[in-house]
């Protein structure tokens, strides 16, 4: 049986039960999805916490967070 990796897919389970199966086209869109789901991407989704450095950046990448 192939892995996640080679079938170009994010599986996610929960509790032993498949929560999302999110087929990727790139390293690129796994890199965003893992980036989303950090605390980091939880921060510029809810624009909260970021620090100063980060929030001139924050809408764009808030922008290509939210399309992944």
């Amino acid at each position: 049986m192939p892995d996640a990796h080679a079938a170009r897919r994010i599986v996610t389970l929960r509790d032993g039960q498949i929560q999302s199966d999110v087929p990727i086209q790139t390293e690129f869109e796994r890199d965003l999805i893992d980036l989303k789901h950090s605390a980091l991407g939880q921060a510029i989704l809810q624009n909260n916490g970021l620090p100063d450095d980060l929030r001139a950046l924050a809408p764009g990448l808030r922008e290509v967070l939210e399309r992944v």
